[in-house]
């Protein structure tokens, strides 16, 4: 006291399902005492336990101990004060500087009175004697603030005090420990880890791309591609529903804004029964209700986009509303780009919107309706500097637009601690348009309903049970024109006068299925998580019904050490166009996958966590070409598509994360993996079009405070497998060029990908609103990917389709 010493000791905490601390460590220390000071205190703190579906769960959490000498007074929050009656009177609010948010628990020290503030943020204190008077405010991770207020007798002074945040997170995540885990592998970001990833332009749902089994796309299209799947095999979700794209054309961004993203989950394989319909994995995507503690939004500009965001509180009973946008102009600005970087090849623009609107409703206790409406809309254009290489004719032929729009009706209840459920409705449109010359296109739209109901009863404390429906319905049409299926590696032949086929069809597919799973915990630290799904078509011409059991086990060794392990049983039905009769086969029946998986969890130093799995899938009963005729309705037609293939993948996941360093985000993802297939028992395996045997991704980020961020993010793909054209020969009947294509185990691939991006943040803090300045620099050093290659008429030249060039882009974002 004499030496007027005060301190902050910041500690790792945590809390079990009962609210105990369990343990407690010094992250940051303050010396002076404090230290062992503040671990003897918290290590008597008693929480309310934190909750995931309304069941307490073990979480870590960061908690800051300020040590000061001035002693605490009786708060009186918004109850008045039991102080003296005379003087003066102060009251008012304690807000987060530049977000508004309310501070809890904040300190207002006047006179040598203290108070705290409530959740709403306000306080009073009475008493304070006339005159001018040194004013403090203390929360923890903010910076305190000191200020002076004058007093007249029985003059109440009105007050709002604004905190700087130690680090800016405008939606906090407190907990920094995961969810207790129910699979082999899940992956989780929360949005503080996310905002900063260079390469991302700060979006959330973009960093899945750099985790491990995240195979890149030419160009980034959107699809997923986990652990050497199909570009079809694996599903995203969006609160529960499916989606056909996470991503825009050219994975510039995600189809939602991520500040709308309550969490992430990426599922690479050995995904949990409630999900389905897929043979390799899934991406499980969340979104949030709007804020209730003020209005709040932004308005977000680059040269890739402008988005805004608005949300805030509906009347007094806790409703809420968000609503987001985004519209790309990347097309008007990629010109300027391949003329600053000297480029005049070929390349592949963007354009692209997206929207959400959400509605909340709390309907009492443990029960809360939702309204969610969201879409996308996606074009993508061939384009180049140099008219010679890309003729405007051929150009406009070559053309990609892709849109969905959906509307979701939710229900959320609790019953207690033990019973949760949650079930929703969801109405949608598709449509989809891509053409490759005059004469070869594909069109289609769809309308869709998607069901689901979800359910969760725990049965004590060693058993957990979950079962749920999960209905499909689509009715689409289609209209396609192109050449007949070939034969894997077989060219049309010319004498047999194979002309272009045109197709168009409509149906109705209906695919209800059900799903029980457990938690099961017969030993401290073992989970045993048993899951059954069935899955049906009866609309299909040929009805199916796929019973698929999965198990997967965890078990705690140790502290520091997790041992996992899981195998399952996975099933997808056929694509649309797959069953169209003019270029499928309508008897095909749906494609099947077992999924083995066996790895470890590692707390390799207190701030280090290293994740090791090894996988192995095997596909069976996959539609591969098909050159064989057979008879169908009485004629014989090629039979274009059958259930004759199969494949497999396997490989090794390392995941390296950095915890637990104040301001540095970090982690290191490699995949080694190798993806076969083949389309019968007599013919050897061969690559899939998307292998990657190695994908690396480096990602580090860092708050050098000030205001001040800065990060890079390097990648390294093996270039994916391609076929070479040796050759051509005339048509004289047709009046055209056909090509003669090399070997498929030619093994060559296009060269490999290989980029750095960085990115550099300056945020700047008002009282009521921010402003942010960031620089995101797509492939700093403009090395050239080769994404696939093109040929002219006769195929005696071939040139490189290139990927995006060094790309800055420059942008600014008001928030308040």
């Amino acid at each position: 006291r004499a030496a007027g010493i005060e301190g902050t000791v910041v500690l790792s905490v945590v809390v079990d399902e009962e609210g105990r601390v369990a343990e407690a460590r010094v992250i940051t220390p303050a010396g002076h005492g404090f230290d062992e000071a503040a671990l003897r205190a918290v290590r008597q703190f008693r929480f309310r336990p934190a909750t995931l579906d309304g069941r307490p769960v073990v979480v870590e959490i960061r908690y800051e101990y300020g040590f000061v000498l001035e002693p605490l007074a009786p708060s009186t929050g918004s109850e008045g004060s039991e102080a003296d009656a005379g003087g003066s009177r102060l009251r008012g609010r304690v807000l987060e500087r530049g977000t508004r948010r309310p501070l809890e628990g904040a300190v207002v020290r006047v006179a040598g009175r203290a108070v705290e503030t409530d959740a709403s943020g306000q306080f009073e204190v009475d008493g304070i004697p006339a005159g001018v008077q040194a004013v403090r405010v203390l929360a923890p991770a903010h910076q305190p603030l000191e200020t002076t207020e004058r007093f007249d007798e029985g003059v109440e002074v009105e007050a709002t005090y604004y905190l700087s945040s130690e680090r800016f997170d405008p939606y906090e995540t407190v907990v920094h420990g995961e969810r207790p885990r129910k699979e082999v592998t899940r992956r989780t970001l929360t949005l503080e880890e996310v905002r900063r990833v260079p390469g991302t332009r700060g979006d959330a749902l973009r960093v899945v791309q750099t985790l491990t089994g995240v195979a890149r796309t030419p160009y980034g299209l959107g699809p997923l591609v986990l652990r050497g799947s199909g570009p079809y095999d694996s599903r995203a979700f969006l609160d529960g529903h499916w989606i056909p794209l996470p991503f825009h054309f050219g994975g510039l961004t995600s189809i939602v804004s991520g500040d709308l993203i309550r969490s992430i989950d990426l599922y690479p394989g050995n995904y949990p029964a409630r999900f389905g319909r897929s043979i390799a994995g899934i991406l499980d995507v969340r979104t949030r209700p709007g804020r209730v503690d003020g209005h709040h939004g932004y308005v977000d500009a680059d040269l890739y986009d402008v988005g805004f965001l608005a949300e805030g509180p509906l009347g007094d009973e806790g409703s809420s509303y968000a609503v987001a946008a985004r519209r790309s102009y990347v097309d008007a600005f990629l010109g300027l780009a391949l003329k600053l970087a000297g480029v005049e090849d070929v390349f592949a623009a963007p354009f692209y919107y997206d929207y959400q609107a959400r509605l909340t409703h709390p309907l009492g206790p443990g029960d809360r309706l939702e309204l969610t409406l969201y879409g996308s809309h996606d074009d993508l254009r061939v384009t180049t500097r140099d008219p010679e290489l890309l003729s405007p004719e051929v150009r406009d032929a070559l053309k990609s637009r892709f849109d969905f729009h959906r509307l979701t009706l939710g229900w959320r209840h609790r019953r207690g601690p033990d019973l949760r459920g949650e079930s929703s409705l969801t109405i949608g449109l598709d449509g989809t348009g891509n053409s490759f010359g005059t004469d070869l296109f594909f069109e289609g739209d769809l309308l869709l309903v998607s069901g689901r109901s979800d359910w969760t009863l725990r049965l004590g404390e060693a058993m957990e049970v979950g079962a749920g429906l999960d209905l499909l319905m689509q009715r689409y049409g289609l209209k396609a024109m192109g050449p007949p299926v070939p034969a894997p590696g077989q060219i049309l032949d010319p004498i047999a006068g194979d002309d272009l086929v045109f197709a168009e069809a409509e149906g109705l597919i209906f695919q209800p299925a059900a799903y029980l799973e457990a938690t099961l915990r017969p030993l401290p630290g073992l989970k045993i998580l048993p899951g059954l799904r069935v899955d049906a078509d009866p609309t299909a011409a040929v009805s199916t019904l796929s019973v698929d059991p999965r198990l997967a086990a965890r078990w705690a060794v140790s502290g520091a050490l997790t041992l996992k392990g899981g195998v399952g049983r996975y099933s997808q039905p056929p694509l649309s166009l797959q069953t169209v009769p003019e270029f499928g086969n309508p008897d095909l029946e749906w494609e099947h996958a077992v999924h083995y998986a066996l790895g470890f969890e590692a707390k390799v130093l207190s701030w280090l966590r290293l994740d090791v799995e090894a996988f192995l899938q095997r596909r069976f009963d996959l539609a591969v070409r098909s050159a064989r005729f057979v008879e169908r309705d009485g004629a014989v037609v090629r039979e274009n598509y059958a259930n004759t293939g199969d494949g497999r993948a396997y490989g090794l996941e390392l995941y390296l994360k950095v915890v637990e360093v104040r301001g540095l985000v970090a982690w290191l993802s490699y995949t080694l993996s190798r993806s076969e297939q083949r389309a019968t028992d007599e013919e050897g395996y061969r690559l899939n079009s998307l292998d990657q045997t190695h994908n690396l991704v480096a990602v580090a980020s860092y708050d050098l405070g000030g205001g001040w961020a800065a990060g890079a993010t390097a990648r390294y793909v093996t270039g994916i497998p391609t076929t070479p054209i040796e050759g051509a020969f005339y048509d004289a009947d047709l009046d055209d060029y056909l090509p003669i294509p090399g070997g498929i185990a030619s093994g060559e691939r296009v060269p490999p990908f290989l980029s750095l991006d960085v990115r550099v943040d300056r945020r700047f803090t008002f009282d009521t609103w921010m402003l942010s300045l960031y620089l995101d620099v797509t492939n700093v050093t403009n090395h050239p990917n080769v994404e696939a290659h093109t040929y002219d008429f006769d195929y005696s030249n071939r040139q490189p389709l290139m990927g995006l060039p060094f790309f800055p882009s420059l942008g600014v974002k008001g928030e308040f």
